[in-house]
């Protein structure tokens, strides 16, 4: 289990340890992590209008096998993606932790308690300072954002009636942005989990919303916040 959770740059200095059996499990965890990674540039690449032929040659292999590999990330006939698709074969493969889904559920909570009509990015935040596991709520209140703060200053997001969300209505269209933002978040760092660090980072990159200004009110810089959270991966 603790392979399954160690960082990727942990995982490559263990597989190169003198015992074999260490290393071995090592390599077992690094496997599915380097094939997220190698899907989500390959999928990058093609957006960018990449041919088979040039993946393949920085792939290092030949275009059938590239193509064969990835065509899952490609529909004959049909325009590429311009953002990550949640739906994809990554979702698959990264657990939600019962930290990420415990702060989705209380921002519910919070929402509701609070008579919003979806959740938004301000909901997700302030649920993170209640159930952040200690790496996370440390960042945090290293900045001085703690529960009572953030409701003393919270800003709601502006859902304008004229522009309804999308057909579920639980989220707004920019919480909707930070929960696919954090899945984005472990497959970069090649982590097969979505924990309530990578909510963060999600969020903090999210400029808008009640999040973004609840925190500009608390005159907190939210790359400060990142860039300390972003050091411990």
């Amino acid at each position: 289990m603790a392979h399954d959770l160690a960082p990727i740059s942990e995982l490559c200095r263990e597989a190169q340890v003198e015992d074999a059996a260490d290393a071995l499990r090592a390599l077992t965890a690094l496997r599915p992590r380097r094939e997220n990674l190698e899907r989500l540039h390959v999928g990058e690449m093609l957006e960018r209008g990449a041919t088979w032929a040039e993946i393949a040659e920085t792939l290092g292999i030949t275009r059938q096998a590239a193509h064969h590999r990835h065509r899952h990330l490609s529909r004959p006939g049909a325009a590429v993606p311009q953002t990550p698709r949640p739906a994809s074969a990554e979702v698959q493969r990264v657990l939600v932790t019962a930290a990420a889904r415990g702060t989705v559920r209380l921002a519910r909570e919070e929402a509701t308690a609070q008579g919003a009509a979806a959740v938004g990015t301000e909901h997700l935040l302030l649920a993170l300072t209640r159930t952040a596991p200690e790496p996370v709520a440390r960042v945090l209140s290293g900045v001085g954002i703690d529960e009572h703060a953030l409701r003393t200053t919270l800003q709601p997001t502006i859902v304008d009636a004229a522009n309804p969300s999308p057909a579920d209505g639980s989220f707004t269209p920019y919480a909707r942005q930070v929960l696919e933002g954090s899945l984005r978040e472990a497959v970069e760092r090649g982590e097969g989990f979505i924990g309530a660090d990578h909510l963060l980072l999600a969020l903090l990159r999210n400029p808008a919303g009640g999040a973004a200004q609840t925190l500009d009110a608390l005159g907190v810089d939210p790359q400060v916040i990142f860039e300390t959270l972003a050091s411990q991966h």
